[in-house]
């Protein structure tokens, strides 16, 4: 895949646990952001869709493609590590460059996962994106959605379907979903921002996690199992 030059990039955690334990606690990948509304001019033309949409939807795809595979490397890296024997070499961690490359390797022949709902999406991520799609369409209820200039009472579009009046395009809506349960963009820089994903999404999130790992215990006790 070519990515031109200056293109813009969101820094993105993968697998932070396993960076911090080997003692790297704030590193993230940067991943571009290479589509514009104006790459889709003419489909969305001819499809009377918002090209806008269109360009978020592909940058979330790349996103949450490359977002998945790398992972799928960390975990292969920490697995490996696990295993090392007395004498053989670790395995280090893939860094920036591991990702660059894959970037260029890529060729959209993936297959998409839905956000927040990979096999290897932790408890605590599946949450995160309960809690993100529920406060994401409170807001566009509230307040619509004036980029696009739906007025408050929006709703959101189906999948793969054109958005109607008063729809926010599925992609969009997912694009905005993936920001908030990561904390990207506004979400993790505005500090009104922060203070309500902290409120709204982040504490729901952990004390959901807490409720189900006490419940699974209270289970496993009952049964006279080990925890």
């Amino acid at each position: 895949m070519l990515i031109p030059e200056n293109t813009p990039t969101r820094s993105r955690t993968i697998q932070g646990d396993a960076y911090e334990a080997a003692g790297y606690p704030d590193f993230s990948f940067d991943i571009p952001r290479p589509f514009v509304p104006e790459d889709f001019s003419e489909v969305a033309s001819k499809y009377q869709v918002a090209p806008v949409g269109l360009a978020n939807g592909l940058n979330q795809l790349l996103a949450e493609n490359l977002g998945n595979n790398m992972a799928a490397r960390v975990k292969s890296a920490v697995k490996a590590n696990e295993a090392l024997k007395e004498g053989d070499e670790a395995t280090p961690l893939p860094d920036q460059s591991d990702l660059d490359k894959m970037i260029a390797d890529y060729d959209f022949s993936g297959v998409r996962a839905s956000s927040g709902g990979t096999v290897s999406a932790s408890p605590l991520e599946r949450a995160l994106y309960v809690y993100a799609r529920q406060l994401v369409r409170k807001i566009l209820k509230k307040n619509g959605y004036p980029s696009l200039g739906l007025a408050p009472g929006a709703t959101v579009g189906k999948k793969d379907e054109p958005a109607k009046n008063g729809e926010l395009p599925w992609e969009v809506y997912e694009t905005e979903v993936e920001e908030l349960a990561t904390g990207e963009g506004k979400w993790g820089e505005d500090e009104s921002y922060k203070a309500v994903r902290e409120e709204y999404v982040v504490e729901p999130a952990k004390d959901r996690v807490a409720a189900d790992e006490k419940a699974s215990s209270d289970v496993a006790l009952k049964l006279g199992l080990a925890v």
